[in-house]
């Protein structure tokens, strides 16, 4: 699969290169896919599960921003 892992819905399908930064805030780890426009997955589903770090170590790998909320 060319471009990375992708989500696929009947909603909608997103690629890694498709992402222009992420940010923490307000509860959520929201992924910027257009100025202004992110999806937002709950912080506490991230950490509970684990993966808020395996998921920050992938956007940095591909070159992404990511502005964690102190």
């Amino acid at each position: 699969m060319r471009g990375g892992a992708k989500d696929e819905s009947r909603f909608f399908t997103r690629t890694w290169p498709a992402i222009l930064e992420a940010r923490t805030g307000f509860g959520f780890f929201m992924l910027f896919f257009r100025p202004g426009s992110a999806h937002c997955l709950p912080m506490r589903a991230l950490e509970s599960s684990g993966s808020l770090p395996r998921l920050i170590e992938i956007l940095r790998a591909q070159g992404k921003r990511v502005r964690l909320a102190g």
